[in-house]
């Protein structure tokens, strides 16, 4: 089942920044293929990285509880791009932002993504 394959993805992933890159700067981005926002082990896939407020941030969690309007995949609708970010980070994010380049060229959904960039600012 694709929900159970992404979850054991996220405890790998965070099994390897522990165990490879404990003190590292570690940004890891992309299509993570579903929702971060969920409030419990069930409801969201990524739980044990977002419950780890002290070592990970998703610095798109803000878009991904806000408006439809600004999600990265509009024609699903849903906010399945993210950022995540290791605590050696957190003091340097500015911005995070979905682009919507959709908006001043109306064929890019078709010609180059059905998906929207999602941007981090660092300092």
């Amino acid at each position: 089942d694709n929900e159970d394959r992404r979850r054991d993805a996220s405890e790998k992933l965070q099994s390897y920044l522990i165990s490879q890159r404990m003190d590292d700067p570690v940004i890891v981005l992309g299509d993570y293929n579903d929702d971060i926002n969920g409030k419990t082990y069930e409801t969201n896939v990524f739980y044990n990285l977002a419950s780890s407020a002290s070592d990970y941030l998703f610095t798109d969690m803000e878009i991904a509880l806000g408006s439809p309007k600004y999600w990265s995949y509009p024609s699903y609708p849903s906010h399945i791009d993210h950022i995540l970010i290791t605590d050696e980070l957190f003091s340097n994010v500015d911005t995070t932002m979905v682009l919507m380049p959709d908006k001043c060229y109306p064929g890019y959904r078709y010609t180059v993504s059905d998906h929207r960039p999602v941007e981090i600012i660092l300092k």
